[in-house]
C-alpha cells in the first residue's frame, strides 16, 4: 500500500469522531422521547392542558416505555456481540443504526395511538433498544483494532541487535519478530524480551466514544426544548429531526468505515505499521473463538463489569430524569429545562476528555495506580454531591440543586481513566465481548432506575397537588433515590479497586492461544473417535486447524 498524503495519517481520529456521532445518534433518539414527554400532545386538536393530554400516559407507562428500550438491548447483546465477532461491526451497527432512525420517525404516529393501543409505540421503543445493544461493542471492536500499542525492550539487548533494530527501523511487531528470528538462528546472541504496554491511546479514544452518554443530551435537550416550542406544537419535529440525522449518520458511516485499518482506503502504509504494534499475529479463524469460560472467571474482568454498576446508575438517574426534576421539583419552564438538562452532561463530557489523555500521559505510576485512582475520583466525588443533596432539607434553593447536581455528573467523568480504559486494556482483541458486556449493566441499571423512582416518587401530578397543599416538600421523596444512587457508587468502586489489575490477561496472549487451540484440538479429535465418527474430514479440519496454529507462530 503506497504512504497516503500526511494528513491522512491520522485517518483513525476522523473515524473515531464519525463513530461518535453515530453512537451519539442512537442515544439521542432515545433521549428524545424521554424529553418530549414533557410536550407530547396526542391530540393535537386539544390544548397541552386538555385531560386527554395531560394524562396522555401515567407513570406506569412511562416506566415501562422507558424500560422497555434496555430490555430490548438486553436481549439482544449477546446476539449482536456474536454478530459483532462474526461479521465485524461495519454491517451490524449499520443495520442496527438505520432501524434505530426509522423507529423514531414512526413515533408520532405511534403516539396518536395512545391511549387506547400502545403496541405500536412499545414496538419502536424495542426497536430503539436493539441499536442501543451495539453500543459498547462497537466501542470495544473499535479500541481493539484502532488503537496502537506501545513495544519496548525489557532488557538491554546485545549491540549488535540494537544495530541491526535501530537500521531496520524496527515499526512492527513482526519486524521485530523476523529480527529476532534472524538471530536466534545464528546461535551466537541471546535475544532481548520485550513487553507490549497498553494502548497509548486507549484512554483518548474510549473516552472519546463513551461521551456519547453525555454528547447525546448535550444535543437532544435544547434542540428538543426549542422544537416543542411553548404549546408543545412542535413535538413530532423532535423526532422528525432525530430520525432523518440518524439515517444521515449511518449511510455516511457504512460508506466511510472499515472494520480493518489495513482495509481502509485512506489508511497508509505509515499509519497502518504503527496500528499493527502490539496486534495479535494469531489467525483470524482462531480469534473468533473466545474463551468464554476463562474470561468468565477472571476476577479482573468482573471487577470491571460491576464497577460499571455505580457509574451507570447515577448517569441513568440524570439523564433520563434531569428533565422531570428541574420540570416537577425545581418548577422549571420547558425552555430553561431543556438548557439547563444540557450543562451537567457537557460538564461531563469536557472532563471526559480531559482525564483520558490524562490517563495516557501519566507515566509516573502504574497501570493498576491509574485506574484505581481516576476511578475513586469519579466515584467517590461523585457520591459526595449526592449525598449531599439527599441531605439538604428543601429544594428552594434552586442553585445549590443545579451545582450539585452540575458536580456529580462533572467529576464521575474522569471515570475514563478507570473502568472504562481498563476494559479493553485488560482484554485487547476480547475487548468487543468485554466490553461489550459492559451494555449489560447499563441496561439494567436502565430498568432498575425507573423502578426505583417510580417506586420513591410521585407523579407530577401528585407533586404539584402535594405543593399546592402544602402537605410534603416533593424533595423529600427524591432524597433516597440520591442515598441510594451514592451507595451504588461507593461500593461499586470498592469492588472496582480490590480486584483489578494493571496487565492484559493472560488469556490475550499469542501462546496462550495457540497452546489453548492445539489441546482443543485434540479434545474434539478424542471425542469424534470415542463416539465412532468416521474421522477422515474431521481428521484433515484438524490437521488444517494445526497448521494454522504452527503458520500463525
Amino acid at each position: 500500500m503506497p504512504d497516503a498524503p500526511e494528513f491522512w495519517t491520522r485517518t483513525r481520529f476522523i473515524v473515531m469522531v464519525l463513530l461518535l456521532f453515530c453512537l451519539s445518534s442512537i442515544w439521542s433518539n432515545i433521549l428524545a422521547f424521554n424529553f418530549a414527554l414533557i410536550c407530547i400532545r396526542p391530540n393535537d386538536s386539544l390544548p397541552l392542558t386538555a385531560p386527554e393530554n395531560v394524562d396522555r400516559f401515567k407513570l406506569k407507562n412511562e416506566s415501562y416505555l422507558t424500560s422497555t428500550v434496555a430490555a430490548a438491548a438486553l436481549l439482544a447483546n449477546f446476539p449482536i456481540v456474536h454478530a459483532v465477532n462474526k461479521q465485524g461491526i461495519r454491517s451490524v451497527f449499520t443495520v442496527l443504526g438505520l432501524i434505530s432512525g426509522a423507529a423514531t420517525l414512526a413515533i408520532p404516529a405511534a403516539v396518536r395511538e395512545t391511549p387506547t393501543n400502545y403496541v405500536f409505540l412499545y414496538a419502536c421503543r424495542f426497536l430503539q433498544g436493539l441499536g442501543f445493544a451495539a453500543i459498547f461493542p462497537v466501542v470495544g471492536a473499535f479500541s481493539a483494532k484502532w488503537t496502537y500499542y506501545k513495544q519496548v525492550l525489557e532488557a538491554i539487548a546485545p549491540r549488535a541487535i540494537a544495530s541491526i533494530c535501530a537500521s531496520a527501523r524496527c515499526e512492527s511487531a513482526n519486524a521485530f519478530r523476523a529480527i529476532v528470528a534472524q538471530l536466534e538462528s545464528t546461535r551466537k546472541f541471546k535475544p532481548p524480551t520485550y513487553r507490549t504496554y497498553p494502548p497509548l491511546q486507549t484512554g483518548l479514544f474510549v473516552s472519546v466514544l463513551v461521551s456519547y452518554v453525555q454528547l447525546s443530551p448535550v444535543i437532544t435537550s435544547p434542540v428538543a426544548g426549542t422544537l416543542c416550542g411553548t404549546n408543545g406544537d412542535g413535538w413530532p419535529s423532535v423526532f422528525y429531526v432525530h430520525g432523518s440525522v440518524s439515517i444521515a449518520l449511518f449511510a455516511t458511516y457504512a460508506a466511510l468505515y472499515r472494520n480493518s485499518p489495513s482495509k481502509h482506503p485512506f489508511v497508509g502504509e505509515r499509519e497502518c505499521r504503527k496500528l499493527s504494534i502490539g496486534k495479535s499475529s494469531i489467525d483470524k479463524m482462531m480469534l473468533r473463538r473466545i474463551p468464554y469460560r476463562t474470561i468468565l472467571t477472571t476476577p479482573a474482568i468482573w471487577a470491571v463489569w460491576l464497577g460499571a454498576i455505580g457509574n451507570f446508575a447515577a448517569v441513568n438517574l440524570m439523564l433520563l430524569f434531569n428533565p422531570k426534576y428541574f420540570s416537577d421539583v425545581l418548577e422549571l419552564g420547558t425552555a430553561a429545562t431543556g438548557l439547563l438538562a444540557a450543562v451537567p452532561p457537557l460538564a461531563q463530557f469536557i472532563v471526559k476528555l480531559a482525564c483520558g489523555a490524562a490517563s495516557d500521559r501519566i507515566t509516573s505510576i502504574s497501570e493498576q495506580t491509574k485506574y484505581r485512582l481516576f476511578n475513586s475520583i469519579a466515584f467517590l466525588g461523585s457520591a459526595t454531591c449526592f449525598g449531599a443533596l439527599a441531605w439538604i432539607d428543601n429544594a428552594t434553593n434552586v442553585p445549590l440543586n443545579l451545582f450539585l447536581l452540575l458536580g456529580a455528573a462533572g467529576i464521575l467523568g474522569a471515570v475514563t481513566g478507570g473502568f472504562y480504559k481498563a476494559g479493553p486494556a485488560l482484554s485487547k482483541q476480547y475487548s468487543h465481548f468485554v466490553t461489550g458486556n459492559i451494555s449489560v449493566v447499563l441496561t439494567v441499571t436502565m430498568m432498575a432506575v425507573p423502578l426505583l423512582v417510580e417506586r420513591m416518587t410521585s407523579s407530577a401530578e401528585a407533586t404539584r397537588a402535594t405543593r399546592a397543599t402544602r402537605q410534603t416538600n416533593p424533595h423529600d421523596e427524591w432524597r433516597g433515590v440520591f442515598a441510594v444512587v451514592a451507595g451504588l457508587l461507593v461500593l461499586s468502586n470498592v469492588i472496582f479497586c480490590a480486584f483489578v489489575k494493571g496487565e492484559p490477561c493472560e488469556w490475550t496472549k499469542d501462546e496462550w492461544i495457540k497452546r489453548n487451540s492445539i489441546v482443543l484440538r485434540k479434545r474434539k479429535r478424542q471425542a469424534y473417535s470415542e463416539k465412532g465418527v468416521d474421522g477422515k474430514a474431521g481428521k484433515q479440519r484438524n490437521e488444517k486447524s494445526d497448521a494454522n496454529v504452527v503458520s500463525s507462530g
